[in-house]
């Protein structure tokens, strides 16, 4: 009797699990249209119409397997993407800006003369010129 009522109810879970797994399948399977739209992504729909921020089409989202995001190539040309193999490279980036160089205000020198009198002869013409240490500046 114990054989009987074990050999029963083995076969009723049997059926009972197969019937389950199939249900499973079937409702990972059957996808919901989604539409959203292109300028606010927050705004979806199951339907298409418009949006109720800026009246833009809601636009049509293709489900992709496995959150595999899939890029058509009139896209890729419309946004300018472009591919490449992967490789290890060092990265260096050049970047031109406008600058205006000054000098260093800690390092610059006055020279105050104490004596009463006319420069003669400037030795020293522009501004920025070298000037190495114990050469004249100018004569009075």
């Amino acid at each position: 009797m114990s054989l009987i009522f074990l050999l029963l109810l083995v076969s009723l879970l049997t059926f009972v699990g197969c019937g389950h797994q199939v249900a499973r399948e079937t409702t990972a399977t059957t996808a919901v249209a989604r539409y959203i739209c292109p300028m606010h992504p927050q705004i979806t729909s199951t339907k298409p119409g418009s949006c109720s921020i800026c009246g833009m089409d809601l636009v049509l989202v293709k489900e992709s397997a496995g959150g595999i995001i899939t890029v058509t190539p009139a896209t890729r040309q419309q946004i300018g993407l472009t591919l490449g193999t992967v490789e290890k490279r060092t990265l260096v980036r050049e970047i031109r800006a406008p600058a205006r160089i000054v000098a260093n205000e800690t390092k610059l020198y006055h020279v105050n003369v104490k004596v009463t009198g006319w420069v003669k002869k400037l030795f020293v013409a522009t501004t920025g010129q070298f000037v190495r240490a114990g050469e004249p500046l100018l004569t009075i």
